[in-house]
């Protein structure tokens, strides 16, 4: 048809106009190339190579019951990594994973199912933090058999 210049360029011309007037939309959850990137610039290089390798290992990574959420797998890889709870979980809250309060409750589902415990560390004023350590059966497993046992573990809880 002769018209359909005409009318995809009209289309064009109102949705681009839509776009431009529009307010913007935050999203949530952060992008993945944000989490990536905060976790290796403030939890270290070693841990976010371990973070992308949990997520390699699933077939989902989603908080719906199919999988480890974004939560879980932090504290996992913080726990490999010999992390203490209150840095991850700062970073958690600051890049717009979840609240302190969600990565605790969720650290107390990790100790009670046996793959996490923590390690009182003094500081100079104030209340000791928690270092987090792999549970004594998780050992030194790798990123995707940790993801795999977590799955296990959690399910079964």
């Amino acid at each position: 048809m002769n018209d359909e210049p005409v009318y995809i360029a009209g289309a064009y011309e109102q949705y681009a106009g839509a776009l431009d007037r529009a307010e913007a939309f935050s999203l949530r959850t952060p992008g993945l190339s944000r989490v990536r990137e905060t976790l290796a610039e403030r939890i270290g290089e070693s841990a976010a190579a371990d973070f992308d390798a949990v997520l390699t290992s699933m077939e989902s990574a989603r908080g719906d019951g199919d999988g480890l959420d974004e939560v879980t797998i932090s504290l996992l890889v913080a726990a490999k990594n010999d992390e203490l709870l209150y840095d991850i979980s700062k970073w958690g809250e600051d890049v717009g994973i979840a609240s302190k309060a969600t990565f605790s409750r969720t650290k107390s589902e990790l100790e009670d199912a046996g793959l996490i415990t923590t390690e009182k560390v003094p500081i100079d004023v104030g209340r000791p933090r928690l270092r987090l350590k792999l549970g004594e059966d998780v050992g030194d497993a790798s990123a995707g058999e940790l993801a795999a046992m977590a799955q296990s573990a959690l399910a079964k809880g």
